[in-house]
């Protein structure tokens, strides 16, 4: 990640988040649009016939997401590799929907990266600061 701009993919798991997925999915975009990276957000719908989180992805229009999933559940750790089956992007990031953690931390860890010259950076709201 020398002085080049990469491009990124942000995978989102999805789990029952029907009522607030698409207010998610925007909050995300909202904060990438403000930085020089080219993206694809990916929500992977964990669980398809388990609500309408599916159905309310497909509301989005016109932006750089591509929601896919499967009918059923099979864990968030699942849901993340097979985002990053599909993803396109140089860097591949996630980050859960439900927002427990704010998406401007997907920057800073973009940052951190950079200066550190890192492969690989790890958040975890656990962590103590």
């Amino acid at each position: 990640m020398a002085d080049e701009t990469p491009f990124l993919s942000v995978i989102v798991p999805v789990y029952k988040q029907e009522k607030t997925i698409v207010k998610d999915i925007l909050s995300i975009y909202a904060v990438l649009r403000e930085t020089p990276y080219t993206f694809e957000i990916i929500p992977v719908v964990d669980g398809t016939n388990l609500d309408g989180s599916f159905k309310q992805l497909k509301k989005i229009k016109n932006l750089p997401v591509f929601s896919t999933g499967y009918s059923e559940n099979r864990g968030k750790g699942f849901a993340i590799r097979y985002g990053m089956k599909i993803a396109r992007g140089e860097v591949v990031t996630f980050i859960d929907s439900g927002m427990d953690i704010e998406p401007q931390g997907i920057i800073m860890l973009l940052e951190h990266m950079r200066w550190y010259e890192a492969d690989v950076i790890i958040g975890s709201k656990l962590h103590a600061a």
